[in-house]
Formats: structure tokens, C-alpha cells, sequence
């Protein structure tokens, strides 16, 4: 019996529950576009240049040229000098000297020099 009664609460549940369907799909709400709201068009008034009335130019006459004035060079056909100089310095040991003559064409002369440790 309980068999029974196992097979009609089967077919009261059924009977009872109803088709359920099958989940549906739709295509997305259309939305239309919002109206485009311009603004009133501005009347600006045109712009008015102004000009600064510039002055004349002032012309000035080109500068006269003028030949440069002919400088003779000094030359002295037999050039002659003396030169010499001379250092000693205690506190560094710095020794050395020269001297130069010039007769014309010719020039003697001599260096010397004296290292700090004493060589030549």
C-alpha cells in the first residue's frame, strides 16, 4: 500500500508543478538618441583695425668714401738690440737667464738655466 501511495503523491506533484520553460533571450532595449540642442548663434559685432601711421623714414646721404692715406713703413736697414734678463728665485731654487744682441743680420746669445735640485 505504501507503494500506492507513493505513486499518487508522484502524480499529484506533477500534475501540480506546471511546465517550466526554457530561459529566453532578447535583444537589448533600443534607446534613441538624445535631441541635439544647438545655442542661439551669437551677432558679433567685426573687429575694427587700427593702424599707427608710422613716420616718414629719415634718408641720410652715403658717407664719402676716402682713400686711405699712404704711410710709409720705417725701415731700418740695420736693425740692432740688446736683451737680456736674469731670475733667481730663493724660495723656489729657480735660476736661469738669458741674454740676446743683434747687430743686422745677426743675432747672438745664450740661456742658461739651473734646475732646483742643482743640475745644469
Amino acid at each position: 500500500m505504501a507503494f500506492k501511495l507513493f505513486i499518487l503523491a508522484a502524480v499529484v506533484s506533477v500534475a501540480r508543478a506546471g511546465v517550466i520553460a526554457a530561459p529566453a533571450y532578447a535583444h537589448a532595449p533600443a534607446y534613441a538618441a538624445a535631441p541635439a540642442y544647438a545655442p542661439a548663434p551669437v551677432a558679433y559685432a567685426a573687429p575694427v583695425a587700427k593702424y599707427a601711421v608710422a613716420a616718414a623714414p629719415a634718408y641720410h646721404a652715403a658717407p664719402a668714401y676716402a682713400a686711405p692715406a699712404h704711410r710709409v713703413e720705417e725701415y731700418d736697414p740695420n736693425p740692432q738690440y740688446n736683451f737680456e734678463y736674469n731670475v733667481h728665485d730663493a724660495h723656489t731654487g729657480d735660476v736661469k737667464s738669458q741674454s740676446e744682441h743683434r747687430e743686422g743680420d745677426v743675432v747672438h746669445g745664450s740661456y742658461s738655466l739651473v734646475e732646483p735640485d742643482g743640475s745644469k
